[in-house]
């Protein structure tokens, strides 16, 4: 464990001296017993808060994001249906939905068991993840607000 505590310091020092580099604004410190960065940025239509959480215990980078809404009890199914749709067709992270709670949240890893990223990857990790979400919560949250019909939704999805 003394390992992943001087691994989660030195990722989570490489990520801010990044966002740093590139004047991205941010909060950070500690919660639940793990360094994390607070941070969000709007999206073309929609605002994303994204959290980094540097897991000592776990040994990895993990940069999350709630969605703003959550599916009606009577859509889970097919938005399960269509974030599995959706997770097949991007390249990196996934979209996880909590079927109990209807929320929906992106989630990005980076694992060091080949030691920690440096600041190139971070910024990847948070280029990549700013666009998969970009690209899909404004259609996830119109489907989940009755805008979007499930097959309007499948559409889109097949069609990036």
């Amino acid at each position: 464990m003394a390992n992943g505590n001087k691994m989660a310091e030195k990722a989570f020092n490489e990520f801010k001296k990044r966002l740093n580099k590139i004047k991205w604004n941010y909060s950070a410190g500690m919660a639940g017993g793990k360094r994390v960065i607070h941070t969000g940025v709007q999206g073309d239509d929609v605002p994303m808060e994204l959290h980094i959480v540097f897991d000592h215990e776990r040994e990895l980078t993990l940069l999350f994001s709630q969605l703003p809404v959550a599916l009606p009890k009577d859509k889970i199914i097919e938005g399960a249906v269509a974030i599995a749709m959706v997770n097949h067709h991007i390249l990196q992270g996934c979209f996880d939905l909590d079927a109990d709670q209807g929320t929906v949240t992106f989630r990005l890893i980076d694992d060091w068991t080949g030691g920690v990223s440096d600041g190139e990857v971070c910024e990847n990790m948070l280029g990549m993840a700013c666009q998969t979400i970009d690209r899909y919560n404004d259609k996830l949250i119109a489907f989940a607000e009755d805008k979007m019909t499930r097959d309007e939704l499948f559409a889109f999805v097949r069609g990036n």
